[in-house]
């Protein structure tokens, strides 16, 4: 069939298959008025739609038989929706893997129908961390697909041989092959396939050491093993996600669920979710939470267990955004960077927990204090409220965030700065936050008259427990400020002090960026070059500790890690900033200017400089990036009407610009 039949066929599969999950399904004859390009392709979908059995047995067709263009080898495995052999492909003369759904007749239309939309679209991916599907077809026999035939191990099998091979950097060998599996279903999940069946046996691990997925649900009927007539479910669902449990719609958050399930086992030798039967397995994986890798095995570093943990997270939410972050994470642990996630505490299990089973959480707060059953159903609201608290806490922090981002550029946006306005509605919003404090602080000390002063009073004004060794350093240092106003206020000898929090790491951070600028900024200048060393050692270090991700530690990472060249930082601080505030036109203009300058990639830059400019219109560093990307390639016209809408609303800085002076594209930068 060419190119053009498959597009069409899967087409027509997709109509028919969504029709009938609609609520209100088309008739048969209005479902093909509306496809006249697909009716005979749809028509024999709809004559077969009576609810035949869609339970398959597999045949058996015997070794040393013609298919089609295929000679059957030998049997490589059979499960409940069909049959791998190993075959020849006679015309090209290629050993395949021919998957084959037999006994077709038995079966539904609908599980044929999941059957070939499912394998035209893997066919459709092309990344050497995925199983090729070559061809797609039906005989007499039945509905069959032909694959790469691959040659390795499975991902179990493969770990094992690291544990007896090479003890030492074993467990460093499996996290770079569940990266390399992350970022194959990062492609998938792109393409809009999910899998919904990771798990060991479906990776193999060739000799080269490339993983790769095969069984992307081409014979998935349902999300779950079919039920038997007891009610038990065929098979043991180790690997499935709470939301397949609960028959819910799964997006690629799924398959992180299930490829963290699979890390887990690999590095302790168990399984996170176990049990006797079935049920007792589902139940486990959708009310108990399994102990941190970490104390299963004690020898595994905190990083690589946080990544796991948060893989394994039961609302989907609070997982890894994307199979791409996670896989992001697990290289940062790799290369010795902090990681993204972050160690979940007593107090933060308590909280999931409750979320997950509020009866039986208010049940145990009524028995603690021997209350009479009234004060358990107030303890039952109260924990209720709680819930919906954390979920109101969540906005207002990332809103937080986001005018913090926003106030970074403030001043290069028509009509001057807004962060007069910006600041006060944070302190509205979070005043007891001590991370707040610190950057309001942090933006009131920019004016040298009165600044220091003001952001000293704040801080010594701020509400009874809101404390932080980063507040009480900030302080410190605005003292020794305001007493000799001349002077930087900086001790140099605490840049090496070890840092007693995350703000406190970020605080001395922004110091050192301080020292920094006091040196000169010159490349050659070896005061300059420690303090921008120290800047992001220690920025680094307030991502790492943060129990959450906050802006300003990642916004201080991308301006340290431009001051000491460090590419790396740079581009992990602006994809970890969009990533996690996407409304935000900071985030996306620090993305541009990030990637136009070490990358390069003049399309990612150009593309996120549009995204920050639909968000604050004519941004002045959104301009820049995309008047630079005109000029890169030649493109004349559009660079000097951007160059011309600069001058005409930012003249001062533009004066800047053409006198060669460093430019200044945002008050973040300038800090």
């Amino acid at each position: 069939m060419s190119a053009d039949g498959m597009d069409r066929l899967g087409r027509a599969i997709s109509v028919w298959l969504d029709n009938q999950a609609a609520t209100q399904p088309l008739e048969d004859e209005a479902l093909l008025a509306a496809h006249p390009d697909l009716r005979e392709l749809l028509e024999p979908l709809l004559a077969g739609e009576q609810d035949t059995p869609a339970v398959v047995t597999a045949g058996d067709i015997g070794d040393a038989t013609t298919l089609d263009d295929f000679r059957i080898v030998r049997e490589i495995g059979r499960g409940g929706m069909g049959v791998v052999y190993e075959a020849l492909q006679l015309s090209l003369d290629r050993r395949v893997a021919l998957k084959l759904l037999p006994d077709s007749a038995q079966l539904s239309p609908k599980v044929i129908a999941r059957f070939k939309r499912e394998a035209l679209t893997v066919a459709q991916l092309d990344h050497p961390g995925i199983v090729h599907v070559l061809a797609v077809g039906e005989s007499e026999r039945g509905h069959w697909f032909a694959m790469d035939l691959l040659e390795g191990v499975t991902l179990d099998e493969f770990a094992r041989r690291c544990r007896a091979d090479d003890p030492d950097n074993a467990v460093r060998d499996v996290v770079d092959v569940i990266a390399a599996v992350a970022e194959a279903l990062a492609h998938a999940h792109a393409a809009g396939v999910i899998h919904r069946d990771i798990k060991p046996s479906n990776v193999i691990v060739r000799a080269d050491g490339q993983p790769v997925i095969t069984d992307f649900g081409v014979a998935r009927a349902t999300a779950l093993p079919s039920m038997t007539q007891t009610g038990e479910l065929a098979g043991t669902p180790f690997y499935v996600s709470p939301e397949q449990v609960a028959g819910a719609e799964v997006d690629a958050r799924s398959d992180v669920f299930s490829l963290g399930v699979t890390l887990y086992e690999l590095l302790t030798r168990q399984r996170p979710f176990d049990g006797d039967s079935s049920r007792e397995v589902l139940d486990r994986i959708a009310r108990h939470e399994p102990p941190s890798p970490d104390r299963v095995d004690r020898d595994l570093p905190r990083d690589l267990s946080a990544i796991v943990v948060k893989a394994l997270e039961k609302e989907p939410a609070r997982r890894y955004v994307s199979a791409a972050a996670m896989a992001d994470d697990l290289r940062r642990f790799l290369s010795h960077r902090p990681v993204l996630a972050q160690p979940v505490g007593a107090l933060g299990r308590l909280r999931r927990w409750t979320r997950r089973e509020p009866l039986r959480a208010a049940f145990a707060v009524t028995l603690l204090i021997a209350a009479p059953v009234v004060a358990g159903l107030m303890t039952y609201v109260w924990w209720t409220q709680r819930a919906t608290d954390i979920g109101r806490d969540a906005l207002r922090q990332t809103e937080v965030e986001e005018i913090l981002l926003d106030a970074l550029v403030s001043k290069v946006t028509p009509g001057g700065s807004r962060k007069a306005s910006l600041i006060p509605r944070v302190l509205e919003l979070a005043p007891d936050d001590p991370y707040v404090l610190a950057n309001v602080a942090i933006n009131y000390r920019h004016d040298k008259a009165s600044g220091p002063a003001r952001a000293l009073a704040l801080l010594e004004a701020r509400p009874a427990g809101c404390d932080d060794p980063g507040l009480d350093r900030l302080a410190a240092y605005l003292r020794r400020l305001i007493a000799a106003p001349d002077s930087s206020g900086i001790e140099l000898a605490e840049l090496d002090e070890v840092p007693r929090s995350a703000l406190d790491a970020f605080v001395l951070a922004d110091l050192a960026m301080k020292a920094f600028a006091s040196a000169g900024f010159g490349g050659d200048n070896a005061a300059a070059q420690l303090h921008s060393r120290q800047a992001l050692r220690l920025a680094w270090r307030a991502v790492g500790q943060s129990p959450s991700p906050r802006a300003q530690y990642f916004a201080l990472l991308n301006r340290a890690g431009r001051c000491a060249g460090d590419g790396d930082a740079v581009l992990t601080a602006v994809d970890a900033m969009t990533r996690h505030w996407p409304d935000s036109a900071g985030a996306w203009v620090f993305r541009a200017m990030g990637w136009q300058t070490f990358a390069p990639d003049a399309e990612i830059a150009s593309q996120a400089a549009r995204r920050s400019l639909e968000l604050a219109p004519d941004n002045l560093p959104a301009l820049e990036v995309l008047a630079d990307a005109a000029t890169q390639r030649g493109d004349d016209a559009t660079a000097a009407a951007l160059l011309d809408k600069m001058e005409r609303l930012y003249p001062k800085q533009m004066a800047w610009r053409r006198a060669g002076a460093p430019h200044v594209s945002s008050d973040h930068e300038k800090r």
